[in-house]
């Protein structure tokens, strides 16, 4: 009985050991074309940044250029292409320029996280020629791949195959003992 219970740990601890989080890479090209309905604005954002799916964290950098007016707001919306939706996140951006950098990690709300990974959360810039949002872009959520190099462990592995380890000794010992008091 002991001897199931002592592999029934080690495996949990085999298993966690060699687990990772799902990370994300997240992209988006933003133009006035694909806010609803369409302007005519010559102006374009770039995002880009990662997902963490284990600790709910969306991190990018918006680079935008040639808005009609100066930035107002930006927000991740929720809604898929064609379809205006309710701000999910408010990402606060320095304000007044035509041009320029932004970013930020913030956290995604548990009920949004469905949306996000199948394209329906997008960003959009507000101006203040077009306050009701001057660019639009569908952010697009690509899996990254498994780490490659998994043959060294890391500090974490190592002490929870070290703890496996212990646990494992003082399993045997445990039944050896009893054995012999049993005799």
């Amino acid at each position: 009985m002991i001897i199931k219970h002592i592999l029934t740990i080690a495996a949990f601890m085999l298993l966690a050991t060699f687990s990772y989080s799902q990370m994300y890479d997240v992209s988006s090209t933003a133009e006035g074309g694909n806010e609803v309905p369409p302007n005519a604005s010559t102006g374009m954002a770039d995002v880009t940044g990662t997902y963490d799916a284990a600790t709910a964290m969306i991190t990018f950098t918006v680079n935008y250029t040639g808005l009609s007016s100066g930035l107002q707001a930006a927000h991740l919306h929720s809604g898929i292409a064609g379809v205006n939706g309710p701000v999910i996140i408010n990402l606060t951006p320095p304000t007044g320029a035509m041009m320029g950098t932004f970013g930020g990690t913030f956290a995604v709300n548990p009920a949004d996280e469905a949306a996000l990974l199948a394209e329906g959360v997008y960003i959009n810039l507000h101006t203040v020629d077009i306050p009701s949002g001057e660019l639009r872009g569908q952010l697009v959520l690509t899996l990254q791949a498994a780490p490659m190099d998994t043959s060294i462990p890391t500090m974490g592995q190592w002490g929870l195959m070290a703890l496996g380890l212990i646990v494992m000794i003082f399993g045997v010992v445990s039944l050896k003992q009893r054995q012999v008091t049993m005799a």
